[in-house]
């Protein structure tokens, strides 16, 4: 992909995950951890499943398709995504890199935020593996993985020919 292409990929990407994965899926924080923006192959997993959600639910697709999405390929994807992370070292609110640094300076952690439970006690969520993978818990991680990306691309591409 061209630095363009990439940067309307990666937006369409994370639209597609805060708008419609993780909020009509309920997917977790545990499924899909704050840091999966730092994984690449957890960013291949969801393009590759976005794509086949944009094909399997067009208003002209075979019904077969969306079933197929359903029952297969997200279940598949999320399978995928767990054996590329190590749930042990990355979970909500941490991060480990590839090499081991619990200190990876690209990873940053989501925004501690309290919520008052029914008994009146505030207590913290960034923790919370059953919480839905809200946008706020990943979208620091998404950008710099993005722009990380884009920067590499940029370095390969070259700068833009001016006429």
């Amino acid at each position: 992909l061209t630095v363009d292409e990439a940067a309307a990929a990666w937006d369409q990407l994370g639209r597609w995950v805060a708008e419609t994965f993780v909020p009509w899926y309920e997917i977790t924080r545990e499924l899909l951890p704050d840091c999966w923006p730092l994984h690449r192959p957890a960013v291949l997993e969801l393009s590759w499943l976005r794509t086949c959600y944009v094909e399997a639910f067009t208003s002209d697709a075979r019904p077969q398709l969306a079933a197929e999405w359903s029952t297969r390929w997200r279940r598949d994807a999320l399978a995928n995504i767990a054996g590329h992370i190590d749930h042990w070292k990355c979970h909500p609110g941490m991060h480990t890199a590839r090499d081991g640094n619990e200190n990876d300076p690209n990873y940053t952690r989501p925004p501690e935020r309290a919520v008052v439970g029914h008994d009146g006690v505030s207590r913290p969520t960034s923790g919370d593996k059953s919480e839905l993978a809200f946008v706020q818990n990943w979208r620091a991680n998404f950008d710099t993985a993005a722009t990380r990306d884009l920067d590499a691309r940029r370095r390969v591409q070259g700068p833009p020919v001016t006429e």
